[in-house]
C-alpha cells in the first residue's frame, strides 16, 4: 500500500496505491459524496455494494475504493 494524496482538511492519507491502480478510502469517498463513511460501511454489509460499486479489502482489513467511484455514483455510468 503506497500513499499518493491528501484531501485537504483530512488528517490522514485519502488516496492509495494497489496493485498498480490507486483507490479512495471510505472516509474519502465518503466526504466527496457528502455522506457519513459509516453509509458506504453499512450498505456494503447489507447489500455488498454501494448502488453498484465494491470496494477491495486490503490485507490490513481496510477498505478502499476505485477511484473512478465517484464520477460513477453521481453520473449513474456503469462500469
Amino acid at each position: 500500500m503506497l500513499p499518493v494524496f491528501f484531501i485537504s482538511g483530512s488528517d490522514s492519507w485519502s488516496c492509495f496505491m494497489h496493485n498498480r491502480q490507486s483507490y479512495l478510502s471510505t472516509e474519502a469517498l465518503a466526504e466527496l459524496l457528502c455522506i457519513r463513511p459509516g453509509t458506504l460501511r453499512e450498505a456494503l454489509c447489507r447489500r455488498g455494494h454501494y448502488y453498484g460499486v465494491r470496494p477491495v479489502k486490503l490485507a490490513s482489513g481496510r477498505l478502499v475504493w476505485p477511484t473512478d467511484s465517484f464520477e460513477r455514483l453521481t453520473t449513474g455510468k456503469e462500469r
